[in-house]
């Protein structure tokens, strides 16, 4: 029953909300049936490390003045280990989960292209009283970042892109296995074509990276010259004027100046609380009330409106957990980091692969974007981990 659960969430694994759920519930009924059977789970001494941390943002919730906010922001980090956790123990066959992927990619994005091109409007589904509303995009044209199934463009882009780089680590490690090869290759097509029209600049970050890091394994350095042809189709072919403007002059891009400012606010918050940080999720109010401030409220109003989390994993957790949290934190990864490094280097297979790609790819995402923050995102790096420290999963 487990197995049919997670790999239905993997199938839905672009609508966060559906995947996070059944991924939280069939978490939940593994740990109480490994509670009733006692078994043994293996855990890890890094695990503390993560214990240590939770305890460190729980405390600090206590002397903050939206407590609420930051003490429940805070159990996301157990959410995490036991995400972490369950893929080190359960065991589950690969080629079942990317299969799931697979398939689920194919028809979504198979969707979501046939709504943006053909359809070209919104659609609205009526189910007894309660109506759904599918967007065909931002502004309902052509080249106006896709929406469809996706619940937004970036994000789900970037949900696009981690899934679609599942699939290739996976066929890069067991193509002389895999039967239907060309069903997997017409996949991955349609949804980097369904990626490129999200105009999703993170999304196209992850891919890229997957592809570097596939070149580099597989020691196939002649594979550069097409990844610099998909770079250029990417960017120099790109018809969104966001994704123009991030090339022409980055500084002025979509989003780049009020990101700026997060950053700027966020370090004179942490140099007033170094230690121990601002709280967990107190950014957002702090940040939002800077615009009442002198040196501030010279930039448009908008600048401050519906930022949660500074983007920048690095800059958020100094400012809100301080030295301390950010330190065990990092100390964790780098450890994570060292140990996949090692295991890949003595068995290169998909887990080992995705749990080191995974990784690197969170300290590179972490420089603009902050997923620890974001579930649906964020759980990948915990999932990743987890498999390449599975002694039971089966790769094929």
């Amino acid at each position: 029953m487990l197995n049919n659960i997670i790999a239905t969430s993997f199938f839905f694994g672009i609508f966060p909300s559906l995947f996070i759920g059944l991924q939280s519930i069939a978490i939940i009924l593994f740990f109480i049936i490994s509670l009733i059977k006692k078994e043994s789970l293996e855990l890890k001494k890094t695990d503390l490390l993560l214990f240590i941390f939770f305890i460190v943002v729980v405390i600090k919730s206590f002397f903050v003045q939206d407590f609420k906010t930051s003490f429940f922001s805070s159990l996301i980090i157990p959410f995490y280990m036991m995400v972490l956790i369950f893929y080190r123990n359960f065991n589950f066959s690969t080629k079942k989960m990317l299969s799931y992927i697979s398939n689920g990619l194919f028809l979504f994005s198979l969707f979501s292209l046939f709504h943006y091109f053909i359809i070209r409007k919104n659609i609205m589904l009526e189910l007894g009283q309660f109506s759904i509303m599918i967007k065909h995009s931002y502004e309902e044209k052509l080249f106006s970042p896709m929406l469809s199934v996706f619940y937004h463009s970036t994000g789900g882009g970037i949900i696009l892109s981690i899934l679609t780089s599942m699939l290739l680590l996976w066929l890069t490690e067991n193509i002389k296995y895999i039967k239907n090869k060309t069903f997997y290759l017409i996949t991955i097509m349609f949804a980097l074509i369904t990626l490129f029209f999200t105009f999703a600049r993170s999304g196209y970050i992850t891919i890229f990276l997957t592809l570097i890091f596939i070149i580099i394994k597989k020691r196939k350095y002649l594979l550069i010259l097409p990844l610099l042809l998909l770079v250029a189709i990417f960017i120099f072919f790109n018809p969104s004027e966001k994704i123009i403007k991030s090339i022409k002059n980055p500084l002025e891009a979509h989003n780049v100046e009020p990101r700026m400012l997060q950053r700027e606010i966020a370090l004179k918050l942490f140099k007033k609380n170094p230690i121990t940080g601002i709280g967990l999720m107190q950014f957002k109010e702090k940040y939002k009330n800077s615009y009442n401030e002198k040196e501030y409220n010279h930039f448009p109003s908008y600048f401050f409106e519906g930022v949660d989390y500074v983007h920048n994993n690095y800059i958020a957790l100094l400012t809100e957990t301080g030295i301390i949290g950010f330190l065990i934190f990092y100390i964790f990864l780098i450890i994570k980091l060292i140990e996949r490094i090692k295991k890949y280097l003595e068995e290169s297979n998909f887990c080992n692969s995705f749990g080191l790609f995974i990784i690197i790819w969170f300290l590179i995402d972490s420089i603009y974007n902050a997923h620890l923050y974001v579930a649906p995102i964020g759980i990948f790096l915990w999932l990743g981990i987890g498999l390449s420290e599975n002694k039971k999963m089966r790769t094929l």
